[in-house]
């Protein structure tokens, strides 16, 4: 599993250290890997994990550089998004989506703003629903595949850069009429 993205306490890495504990229970073979934190957040999320049991199934990568991200996207059979609160959707689940890798998240608006049950595996916020999707996830792979699949046809229809400028040409043509659409596409 990989995770990537800030150490907050909104992201809710208490629920995925404490979801791993039961995740690795039943399946001594899976891993973490968490990808960002700022050296005092890796070192106290270290020490989180080791005390939910999961120490030496956690790799700490650290603040990794935006290039290096997509190798870790694909290095990984399932991408977690534990987020406890908010409402704004985690600019990860945009490069989770292009990877083509289940995600597993939580059933928060924060997520469900763009994720369905089509394109992740969303449970609820406690640490025995997390597992059970993170398991889900690992013990099926060819549903996890399925789910990838259609995430991955999600980004490439509804979130890529293509469907970007249409939209925005689509608002132009609604705040200006016709001809800036027609500006906006570079014909007039």
């Amino acid at each position: 599993m990989l995770y990537t993205g800030t150490f907050e306490a909104y992201q809710g890495l208490d629920l995925l250290f404490a979801s791993m504990a039961q995740v690795i229970a039943a399946r001594p073979d899976a891993r973490l890997l968490m990808a960002g934190g700022k050296p005092d957040q890796v070192e106290k999320a270290r020490a989180q994990a080791a005390t939910a049991g999961i120490g030496a199934a956690t790799i700490f990568a650290g603040e990794r550089p935006a290039s290096e991200i997509p190798a870790y996207l694909l290095a990984c059979d399932a991408l977690v998004s534990p987020r406890s609160r908010g409402t704004n959707t985690p600019l990860k689940i945009y490069q989770y989506l292009r990877a083509g890798r289940p995600i597993i998240a939580t059933r928060l608006l924060t997520h469900t703003q763009v994720l369905d049950d089509s394109v992740a595996v969303l449970t609820e916020a406690t640490p025995e629903a997390y597992a059970a999707g993170i398991l889900r996830a690992v013990d099926d792979p060819a549903e996890a595949d399925a789910i990838g699949r259609r995430a991955r046809a999600l980004a490439d229809t509804k979130y890529s850069y293509e469907a970007y400028l249409e939209r925005t040409r689509h608002a132009y043509a609604e705040l200006f009429g016709s001809g800036a659409a027609q500006v906006a596409r570079g014909v007039a």
